[in-house]
């Protein structure tokens, strides 16, 4: 994931994190919403991560990507990660 290529539009990466994530609309929705919002050039893709894997995975990128996000599923299970 981090080190997947921008295309020369992309200028800022963003993502939604989770296991099971195959199943998240959030990448196709962000991808749509954010050009609607005036914000171009936004990289958002789904990346598998599981629980005990975030912390570690957040951490390098919280500094560097413009959003990440956690998939809420199964529904009522959510994580909220702060790497700062």
């Amino acid at each position: 994931m981090a080190g997947e290529a921008l295309t020369g539009s992309e200028k800022r990466r963003a993502a939604v994190l989770g296991s099971p994530i195959r199943h998240s609309l959030s990448p196709a929705l962000h991808r749509a919403a954010l050009p609607a919002l005036g914000l171009s050039g936004v990289c958002y893709i789904a990346t598998e991560c599981a629980d005990g894997a975030l912390p570690a995975l957040c951490g390098p990128l919280w500094r560097v990507w413009g959003g990440l996000a956690t998939t809420a599923w199964p529904p009522g299970h959510c994580k909220v990660v702060y790497a700062g």
